[in-house]
C-alpha cells in the first residue's frame, strides 16, 4: 500500500504601531498592525500557495484593563492545486479582554470574541493565567467545532529582553475526536529599536511556525 503524505507552512510578517493618548476621554490607547503571509500546502507531489494579509486594530479605552479589537483576515490571492482555484477563508473578527492581577506576579486575562467566516457566526471565549511574568497557563472554548472536544489547552514561556526583544515559546492542544490530536508549537521574536529611533512605540515582529 503506497502512503500519501501532506504539509502546510505558514510564514508571516508582523508591522504594528502603538500610539498613546494622554488627554482623551474616550480612550487611552490605539494599535494597529498589518500581516503579512505566504502560505503553503502540499498534498504528495502537487503543492499550492498564496499570499494573504490581516489587518487589525486594537483600542484600550479610558477604562482600567479594557480593551477592544476589531480584525479582518486573509485578503489576497488564491491557493491552485492542479486546474482548480479557491479563494482563502476570509474572516472578521471583533473581541472584548479584561486584565486584572492578584499581585504584581500573577496576572490574568478573560477574552470573549465574535468571529464571522463563510456566512456564519462562532463564539469563542478563553482565560490566562500568568505566573512570575514569564509561564503562562491557557484555556479556551470554541461553539464551531463539528467533532472533538470544544476545549482547548496550552501554555507559553516568555523571555524578556530589555534593550533587543523579547522571545516566546507557545504550545496549544485541541483533539477532534477520531481525527485525533492536535498540537501546535510556535516561536516569537520581538525587536525592539531604541528610543531615539522610534517613534509612538514602533517596533516589528517576526513569528515563525
Amino acid at each position: 500500500m503506497e502512503s500519501v503524505s501532506s504539509s502546510d507552512l505558514a510564514l508571516n510578517l508582523t508591522h504594528a504601531m502603538h500610539f498613546k493618548f494622554y488627554r482623551n476621554n474616550f480612550f487611552s490607547e490605539l494599535g494597529f498592525g498589518v500581516n503579512l503571509k505566504y502560505i503553503s500546502e502540499r498534498l504528495d507531489t502537487k503543492k499550492a500557495s498564496a499570499f494573504a494579509t490581516d489587518i487589525g486594530l486594537l483600542i484600550k479605552p479610558a477604562l482600567p484593563g479594557i480593551r477592544l479589537s476589531f480584525v479582518v483576515q486573509n485578503i489576497g490571492s488564491k491557493m491552485k492545486f492542479i486546474n482548480e482555484s479557491f479563494s482563502l477563508p476570509f474572516k472578521w473578527k471583533c473581541g472584548f479582554s479584561q486584565t486584572g492581577n492578584t499581585n504584581t506576579d500573577y496576572d490574568y486575562t478573560y477574552s470573549i470574541e465574535a468571529m464571522g467566516t463563510d456566512g456564519e457566526t462562532y463564539l469563542l471565549t478563553g482565560f490566562e493565567q500568568v505566573l512570575f511574568k514569564t509561564f503562562s497557563l491557557r484555556v479556551g472554548w470554541q461553539n464551531f467545532r463539528d467533532i472533538g472536544s470544544p476545549l482547548t489547552f496550552g501554555m507559553g514561556f516568555l523571555i524578556n529582553g530589555h534593550k533587543t526583544g523579547d522571545f516566546s515559546i507557545d504550545y496549544a492542544y485541541s483533539n477532534y475526536a477520531d481525527l485525533g490530536d492536535v498540537h501546535t508549537l510556535s516561536a516569537t521574536i520581538k525587536f525592539k529599536s531604541s528610543k531615539k529611533n522610534r517613534k509612538n512605540n514602533e517596533q516589528w515582529d517576526w513569528d515563525f511556525f
